[in-house]
């Protein structure tokens, strides 16, 4: 019995309890940052980091601060997790603690491990946007 939990503890120490890790030590499949900006440059929108203190977008979500970007007046908030999951529950979160504000025009997106949270000008719009659309569908 004892032989057989350590030939099983050992497997398990072996395979990593079967995470897919590249040779970085980073779990395969997740997004960074670096993938994402790359993503949104292929599609024309070319994404300049910017440091924000007083907006609502960049709260902490599951102890997780986004990186910001601006392309002309938009901004995107990316918050990068260690699985979809908690991207879920990232937006939940946010849309609790801000459900009594009146907060600006805003739309949120999952792509893989990594809320985004794109805030514009003008009105709210109810369909998404067609370019980060594409980057979802790039990745389903």
């Amino acid at each position: 019995m004892k032989i057989k939990l350590l030939v099983l503890i050992c497997f398990l120490v072996l395979t990593g309890c079967g995470i897919n890790r590249d040779s970085s030590g980073q779990q395969k499949d997740l997004l960074d940052e670096n993938q994402i900006v790359q993503d949104f440059n292929e599609q024309g929108i070319q994404l300049e980091a910017i440091s924000i203190k007083d907006s609502i977008f960049i709260q902490r979500l599951k102890l997780k601060k986004p990186k910001v970007y601006e392309f002309e007046k938009d901004k995107y908030y990316f918050y990068f997790f260690n699985n979809a999951n908690k991207v879920k529950e990232a937006k939940k979160e946010f849309m609790k603690k801000t459900e009594s504000m009146n907060i600006v025009s805003h739309n949120f997106y999952q792509i893989k491990n990594v809320l985004v949270i794109h805030q514009y000008p003008g009105e709210m719009r109810s369909e998404g946007d067609p370019v980060i659309e594409k980057i979802i569908s790039k990745y389903k």
